[in-house]
């Protein structure tokens, strides 16, 4: 899969507020550099890891099915690890140490980790993506099932944060673009829908 332009610029706009942050004199007491580096740090594994990235779907029997990603797995374990990291440390090693507003700078880094490695559990390893000949079934965390015949797709929405297939009457499958085989599944439906629409246009003339 091709790096995409907003995971470049993300990276990029955080790093840059981090460091204008350290001439602000109301944040310049925190420690900016250092969660700089070790963002800079993530980043560099995080592209490492995008080209061992599984283009294929794993094959069950009759069925495709997408698979959370090596990514996935290693960001959803490091962020969860250091949201425990930083709130241990917060407990039982600073013991009031620091000031109040590096304990608020600590506390919220411990809960946006937490909160990705919680978006990363929902969106790829409590959800279920697969196909056959027939159609596409999704399951949602929640165990709501959504099933969309190849036959009624119309389109396919690729983004950054995910990809959308869906039909003419308004259903939709929606996926992490980072699970193993979703270019897969994203190339034959937007093949799909491309065959779905010519086929719409020689039965309107007709």
């Amino acid at each position: 899969m091709h790096l995409k332009w907003q995971e470049v610029a993300v990276a990029i706009g955080v790093v840059v507020t981090l460091l204008a942050g350290k001439h602000l004199p109301y944040v310049s007491s925190l420690p900016l550099a250092r969660v700089t580096g070790i963002l800079c740090f993530g980043y560099a594994i995080f592209l490492s890891l995008r080209l061992l990235q599984a283009d294929e779907a794993t094959r069950v029997g009759d069925w495709s099915e997408l698979r959370p990603s090596i990514i996935e797995k290693f960001g959803a374990l490091v962020l969860a690890a250091f949201s425990a990291v930083i709130i241990y440390a917060m407990l039982f090693l600073d013991g009031g140490h620091s000031a109040s507003e590096q304990l608020a700078f600590y506390a919220t880094l411990a809960v946006l980790f937490g909160g990705g490695a919680l978006v990363i559990l929902i969106s790829s390893f409590l959800t279920r993506v697969r196909w056959n000949h027939q159609h596409i079934e999704h399951q949602d965390s929640f165990g709501k099932r959504t099933t969309i015949p190849w036959t009624e797709v119309r389109g396919v929405r690729t983004e950054w944060h995910g990809i959308t297939i869906h039909t003419r009457s308004g259903g939709k499958v929606r996926f992490s673009a980072y699970q193993a085989g979703a270019a897969q599944l994203a190339r034959r439906a937007e093949q799909t829908a491309q065959r779905n629409a010519r086929a719409d246009e020689d039965r309107q003339a007709s």
